[in-house]
């Protein structure tokens, strides 16, 4: 038998005759020690476990010295855990800050930034302060006390027009940043009060054209990204407060507000520049590292806007995620692209609506490690998940595992396929006795699918299932046989089970057929 690089990523081709590779709901895994029985495993993506559901969907999520704070809809909420003895986390209620003050909620993604008595939350164009301490206003001179939540003026963010809205806020060496919608402008506030704005004045990006469309801090720097390119500033102690860094220039912008994200030790963002957009870049030093392939460029040009995408990053396991969630993309589906650091792969997840029986984008686009778990708002509803690799369903829904594999031809010459097999961690079900896996009255084991093409990936055979055998059958062999022949051959394998599904590799056993072969056919059929 004979392995064929059975595990990878997704790349889809737009010839899909060339690749038509698909890893949903599974991420690769490279072997570093070198003496793995393969180069590279699958894993399952993380599962889902409800915690608490709010007014609305979950817009933004913070979390700094053990406090979780999250807007959805026109509330603030923080956060409570239930720790047990050992500080593992138990359960999660939430403490509205805001009942007095609604949140103008745009159904857009909010924004927040905090020091160390203030957080500060741009929402809908408005820009709200909460108190995490007491302190002395510096307007008034008299104190605030904790807890107090209130709107910074409108009149504190002014271009010369009139007052303007603000779409992003930021903290960096003392000032908050305060960006406004639709123009080249970010406001400074007053050292350490997000709550005052007429000290420092503002920076006005005059190095391009076009409106700042995001702004990020990273390695106590400000980065400003436009549409085709990005400049970043730095605290320069001035009477300008910040000034552009020396090299600070990039030829790549941002193609939308919400993109950016912080992880690995660099920036990521989804842009372009002069020359097009929707492409993938890794900041290295003030240069963009394009980390996108042609195929992943392929389907996000090809959605009707990039403008709305979102996007967070978190790290598990040694691997560090940035998660994109595409709102337009599918017929407002949504999608969900995942590039993993650690590997440089990418992969998919999605959701199975079970109401229209469609997969939909991933339902999770802000994220929090909170109290030692990875905490995800949903998009569509006011839900906040616990998302753990410990959890093998979405919340009581079934995930459905895809992996699409290479093509496999030897060129284009006729080649039989006697036997499949599926090399996996076997055995990892539930028992044999689980009645509630039992239908007419016998417990079902659980199974993989596969399917072929012969066109590669136009069209499929029916699937064919295998058992992946009970708990405890760890030899249990995952095989098909028996499966014809063709010049091209490309394997497909689900699996939806609420079980561990992690794949080492596949191997194909079959040989070509040769002339000598091939003639005895041919002469019957002449006959």
């Amino acid at each position: 038998m004979a392995r064929f690089d059975f595990c990878g990523g997704s790349y889809t081709s737009q010839a899909v005759a060339f690749d038509c590779q698909r890893s949903v709901n599974l991420y690769p895994e490279i072997n570093e020690s070198g003496d793995g029985k393969s180069k590279m495993a699958l894993y399952p993506t993380p599962g889902l476990k409800l915690l608490t559901t709010l007014e609305a969907a979950p817009r933004a999520q913070l979390e700094f010295n053990g406090r979780h704070f999250i807007v959805a809809g026109t509330k603030l909420y923080e956060g409570i855990a239930t720790l047990d003895i050992h500080g593992s986390f138990v359960s999660l209620a939430m403490n509205v800050l805001n009942p007095a003050t609604p949140i103008v909620n745009d159904f857009l993604p909010a924004s927040m930034a905090a020091n160390e008595t203030q957080l500060l939350i741009a929402s809908g164009g408005f820009v709200y302060v909460y108190y995490l301490a007491t302190m002395t206003d510096s307007v008034t001179l008299l104190p605030v006390a904790a807890g107090t939540f209130v709107q910074v003026p409108i009149s504190s963010f002014t271009l010369p027009s009139g007052n303007a809205p603000v779409i992003q806020v930021a903290f960096c060496d003392s000032f908050f940043l305060a960006l406004i919608a639709n123009s080249q402008t970010v406001c400074i506030s007053d050292v350490l009060d997000g709550r005052n704005w007429d000290q420092n004045g503002q920076i006005v990006v005059s190095v391009y054209p076009d409106n700042i469309v995001s702004m990020i801090v990273d390695h106590r720097e400000v980065w400003l990204l436009g549409r085709k390119k990005s400049v970043v500033y730095f605290s320069s102690g001035s009477l300008s407060v910040f000034d552009v860094a020396p090299g600070g220039y990039l030829e790549q912008g941002s193609g939308s507000t919400f993109g950016p994200a912080l992880l690995d030790n660099s920036m990521l963002w989804v842009g372009g520049d002069d020359r097009g957009n929707a492409m993938a870049w890794r900041a290295t030093g003030y240069s963009a590292q394009r980390i996108s392939t042609h195929a992943i460029e392929f389907a996000w040009q090809g959605y009707p806007k990039i403008s709305d995408c979102v996007s967070y990053s978190y790290q598990d396991q040694g691997h560090a995620f940035w998660v994109i969630f595409f709102p337009s993309a599918n017929n407002f589906l949504g999608a969900t692209w995942i590039y993993d650091t650690a590997t440089s792969l990418w992969h998919e997840r999605d959701f199975l609506n079970t109401t229209t029986g469609i997969a939909q984008g991933h339902p999770s686009w802000n994220h929090a490690f909170a109290f030692g778990i990875h905490i995800v708002g949903d998009w569509g509803s006011g839900k906040l998940f616990w998302q753990s690799i410990n959890f093998f369903d979405n919340n009581g829904t079934n995930i459905i595992r895809l992996r699409r594999a290479p093509h496999i031809a030897n060129e284009m010459q006729w080649q039989r396929y006697s036997q499949l097999e599926l090399d996996m961690d076997v055995g990892q079900g539930w028992a044999s006795d689980d009645a509630t896996h039992a239908m007419n009255n016998i417990v079902q084991t659980p199974k993989v699918f596969m399917r072929f093409s012969d066109d590669s990936g136009k069209t499929w055979s029916n699937a064919q299932s295998a058992s992946v055998g009970f708990q405890g059958q760890t030899k249990q062999r995952v095989v098909w046989r028996r499966l014809g022949r063709s010049r091209v051959r490309t394997f497909e394998i689900t699996f939806s089970e609420a079980t561990p599904f992690r794949i080492v590799d596949a191997y194909v056993r079959g040989s070509n057929q040769t002339a000598s072969e091939r003639l005895p056919h041919m002469l019957r059929k002449s006959a």
